[in-house]
């Protein structure tokens, strides 16, 4: 596969855009939000890649969700899975606390369901860390 030169010229303003905006704006937003109680306090440790639930000794699949609506559908893959493959564990991110709160619930209904997370933003350190960490 060759890598375009178009793209090679845009990814370090990609990285440099993302970085200002994780830092900037981000960061200092999400650790207002958990000061004032309107997401968890694990919430910026799990965006910046410093947290990650553990799956468990046996194989784990990572499932992303976004909203409510993709999180339910992501309740059905998993329950389907997780009847197919009894030993292993699954885990959910979700990107919005709606979805977050979604997950949780279902969490509750789905015992191969072991672990609900924030997906870490789009940091390459970041990613590194938290992959390194559940080992999906």
């Amino acid at each position: 596969m060759r890598f375009d030169p178009f793209a090679r010229l845009l990814w370090p303003l990609y990285d440099a855009g993302v970085a200002v905006a994780t830092w900037g704006v981000l960061a200092p937003a999400t650790a207002l939000r958990a000061i004032a109680g309107r997401v968890q306090r694990g919430e910026l440790g799990e965006r910046l890649g410093a947290s990650a639930p553990l799956a468990g000794p046996g194989p784990s699949l990572l499932v992303h969700a976004v909203s409510v609506g993709e999180v339910s559908a992501a309740g059905a893959l998993i329950a389907a899975l997780a009847a197919e493959r009894p030993g292993w564990a699954f885990v959910l991110t979700t990107g919005t606390g709606e979805g977050r709160r979604a997950a949780e619930a279902l969490r509750a209904r789905l015992p191969a369901l072991v672990a609900v997370a924030s997906l870490p933003w789009d940091r390459r350190g970041a990613l590194r860390r938290w992959l390194s960490r559940l080992d999906p």
